[in-house]
């Protein structure tokens, strides 16, 4: 018997318990295959990760920042982008990558925050000259 025509057992976890199963070992290989292609599809060339920090330096080059943002509007436009992240989610990425950075101004109290692009370095550089 060829080693591929071979029959192997696979023991697979359910919620009911083990359910032993003899499969011939081509079949599992080719399961296999169809599994990591659906896991591990190729990417475009030059295809982005779809990162909260990615999608949120998009908002930023599209404009988005430059009226106060509301938590919820940046949760809500991302999610007109087809992107769903959860606010607790955003918020720390937000904060460590874009406001700490000054990329992004945070204004306002507990509950009523609103975010802004801060100014841009070559303004603020000049206004740091002409002091």
């Amino acid at each position: 018997m060829e080693k591929k025509d071979e029959k192997v057992k696979l023991r697979i976890p359910t919620k009911a318990g083990y359910v032993e199963i003899e499969i011939a070992r081509k079949d599992v290989e080719y399961m296999i295959n169809l599994i990591n292609q659906n896991i591990n599809p190729t990417r475009k060339k030059g295809a982005k990760a779809h990162s909260v920090k990615s999608l949120i330096l998009d908002l930023i080059e599209e404009g988005f920042f430059d009226e106060p943002r509301r938590l919820k509007e940046i949760k809500t436009r991302l999610e007109l982008k087809g992107f769903r992240f959860d606010v607790t989610s955003i918020s720390p990425i937000l904060h460590r990558d874009f406001i700490q950075t000054r990329i992004i101004e945070k204004r306002g109290s507990r509950g009523t925050y609103r975010y802004i692009i801060a100014k841009k370095i070559s303004e603020q550089s000049e206004q740091a000259m002409l002091i």
